[in-house]
């Protein structure tokens, strides 16, 4: 057995043996990223116009024009799910519709 001291990666437990795992730790501690693009789209928005109340006054569309557009008579949304640069741009929409025809859910 060998006096000299091992490196810290070397200790017992650690999954590894002698000195010349290097390769096998890189492989061995590659980060596991799978469930972060269903973190990012749990907590996406979604807006929503209620056809019945709104009045098509277009003030969201001024407000955030990546989102809302006029169609007609009332305010409708563009995006199934809000960007999230113009997230707070959406909420500043909602804030202002003066009917309270906008909910978002996140």
């Amino acid at each position: 057995m060998d006096s000299h001291p091992s490196p810290a990666g070397d200790l017992p437990g650690d999954g590894f043996r002698g000195r010349d795992a290097g390769a096998e730790r890189a492989e061995f501690d590659e980060p596991r990223c799978e469930h972060v693009e269903e973190q990012e789209t749990e907590t996406r928005m979604k807006a929503i116009v209620d056809q019945d109340t709104c009045t098509g006054c277009g003030l969201c569309e001024q407000t955030c024009p990546q989102v809302f557009e006029m169609d007609g008579g009332t305010a409708r949304t563009k995006v199934a799910v809000v960007p999230v640069e113009a997230e707070t741009l959406c909420r500043d929409a909602m804030e202002g519709c003066p009917v309270e025809a906008i909910s978002l859910e996140e």
